[in-house]
């Protein structure tokens, strides 16, 4: 009777352990539109780095980088420059949003289905759901992709 109750409290230790563990998981991803709109915001920003001789928003610095390309006016390597200004901009941003606790944003080259990681920034600590936004554009036979993930709640 003893050896009974043992393997049943072993049972129910084992399933609490469990059920603990699965609910800690990692808080899943949902597209959504007003995070893609975001990104567009932040995408299209005006910057002060110039490629050519003329003002550029923040993806044509992406484009630039992957091309490498400088920012003639700021003799600055324009991933550089991306790296340095997007955490900031982005922080503006998001600062005004009460409810949001993290970001990630992801800048990749895709290439005969090969993914190259251009820039990733992070902040905060997730502890809520995970909304998510993305901007495809093709450059000389390449996929620029940008991947902004945001923690709401």
């Amino acid at each position: 009777m003893v050896g009974f109750v043992l393997i049943v409290a072993l049972v129910i230790v084992g399933l609490v352990v469990f059920l603990t563990i699965s609910l800690r998981s990692v808080p899943k991803t949902k597209e959504d539109v007003s995070v893609e709109g975001m990104l567009e915001s932040l995408m299209r920003a005006t910057t002060e780095c110039e490629i050519s001789g003329q003002s550029t928003d923040f993806f044509e610095i992406f484009k630039s980088c992957v091309g490498n390309k400088s920012c003639s006016n700021l003799n600055e390597n324009s991933c550089s420059y991306l790296k340095s200004n997007i955490p900031r901009v982005l922080f503006e941003m998001i600062k005004t949003e009460a409810d949001i606790s993290a970001y990630k944003i992801t800048f990749l080259k895709e290439e005969n289905s090969k993914k190259e990681v251009i820039f990733s920034n992070s902040s905060g600590k997730c502890v809520g759901h995970v909304l998510s936004g993305r901007d495809l554009r093709v450059f000389r036979n390449k996929n620029l992709i940008v991947e902004l993930k945001i923690c709401v709640g």
